[in-house]
């Protein structure tokens, strides 16, 4: 019985949910999902840090902190095997950016021609990439989403029993 309490606190209801989601996956909040809070948080076993780490440089996480306390803030969760999946997709795409950024920024410090404006908004644009990335990958539109796997409602449960 208390398990089913918690688990109806842990699950967000639908009207406040920002989107929807891949059939697979749950809303929940921070809260269940972490140790601590702040800069000393660390994810529950069973969660990828990784995943946590990239949640919280979206928008979407952003946009809550300035009205609620980060472990009511509301965070789309898949099963761990799609953290991983979306970890890997998140890092290989941003390490791309990230070099592509530099090289824009070392532009932008040492070319004193009129395409410098060009390169300007070009890393300026990297940022914009950055954020899309994110804001697809929580949206679950990074990884497979296999509907064969593990419910996020599963590994919820478990976080909230504590297994």
């Amino acid at each position: 019985m208390q398990t089913e309490k918690s688990m109806g606190q842990a699950l967000v209801m639908e009207r406040e949910q920002p989107y929807p989601l891949p059939e697979n996956w749950c809303w929940t909040r921070v809260r269940y999902l972490t140790k601590n809070a702040g800069k000393g948080r660390t994810a529950l076993p069973g969660m990828e840090d990784l995943y946590l780490r990239h949640y919280f440089d979206t928008q979407l996480y952003h946009s809550q902190t300035s009205s609620r306390e980060e472990g009511d803030c509301v965070i789309p969760l898949p099963n761990p095997k799609e953290q991983r999946r979306i970890v890997a997709c998140v890092q290989g795409l941003l390490v791309n950016l990230d070099k592509m950024a530099q090289d824009l920024g070392w532009l932008v410090d040492h070319e004193k021609d009129p395409m410098m404006a060009v390169f300007q908004e070009s890393l300026e644009e990297t940022e914009k990439t950055r954020k899309f990335i994110l804001d697809q990958a929580f949206r679950g539109k990074l990884g497979t989403n296999k509907p064969e796997e593990e419910s996020a409602v599963e590994l919820l449960r478990r976080l909230v029993e504590g297994t």
